[in-house]
């Protein structure tokens, strides 16, 4: 009968043995959910606010700068518009090719700084709505639409190569189309802040549409984008869906 309490002692002990090792375990795949949550917060938005990342942080500083960039190109040429008569089409004096190199300048800048604006959006947005992808779809048509601008109206008006109209022609009604169909994905997509650079693109291509006008309003614009990406630039995190 002694070896009998011996038997059921070693069962208890076994047992709690048993026990030991899976609460180690448990507690080891907690720790390690816990790891992965915090990562995973990190990079997808760990509170309700939350800045951008690191790397989110040069998009956005390299769309302030080209943004900058275009916008004193943009203001620079509002200026030689007020001295008095350009002529894009047929530029003869130097006023007239300091026009068109600035117009080309401003919109290779204002291209670099539509594509940095892109990545920075798919950066900072939690959620891969229709809008959110329409959105960036569209931001990148109007960057590389800018770009064929640039380089169209450079050939055309700065050396004097008159078949590159058609070309500029098409790469502008482009990048107009390109920007309002980004600035109403944005307006429908963003809350707060990140709703004013929809309104700052509708701004944009309003500017570079009545162009005969002034040049002020995409200067201005663009100016306004670099105070709206210099400002620090929450995220909102999406609401848990409800159990």
């Amino acid at each position: 009968m002694a070896s009998m309490p011996d038997l059921h002692t070693l069962t208890e002990n076994l047992h709690k043995r048993t026990l030991g090792h899976s609460s180690g375990v448990e507690d080891l795949l907690h720790m390690g959910g816990s790891v992965s949550e915090d990562v995973a917060g990190k990079r997808t938005g760990g509170g309700a606010r939350q800045t951008v990342s690191g790397l989110a942080q040069r998009e956005r500083y390299l769309a302030a700068a080209a943004s900058a960039s275009a916008g004193v190109a943009f203001a620079c040429q509002a200026v030689l518009d007020a001295s008095g008569e350009v002529r894009y089409w047929r530029a003869e004096t130097l006023i007239d090719y300091a026009a068109v190199l600035l117009y080309s300048v401003a919109f290779l800048f204002l291209g670099v700084a539509l594509w940095a604006v892109r990545m920075f959006w798919s950066s900072t947005t939690s959620r891969a709505g229709t809008a959110a992808r329409f959105g960036q779809t569209a931001v990148t048509f109007a960057s590389v639409a800018a770009m064929v601008v640039s380089v169209s109206n450079f050939m055309e008006d700065f050396l004097a190569l008159p078949w590159f109209g058609v070309l500029y022609m098409t790469g502008m009604i482009g990048f107009v189309l390109g920007m309002v169909c980004a600035g109403v994905a944005r307006l429908l997509d963003g809350q707060g802040l990140r709703a004013m650079d929809g309104i700052i693109l509708l701004a944009i291509a309003a500017g570079v549409l009545f162009i005969s006008v002034t040049m002020l309003l995409p200067a201005g614009s663009l100016f306004a984008l670099v105070v709206l990406y210099l400002l620090p630039f929450p995220r909102i995190r999406p609401p848990a869906p409800s159990p």
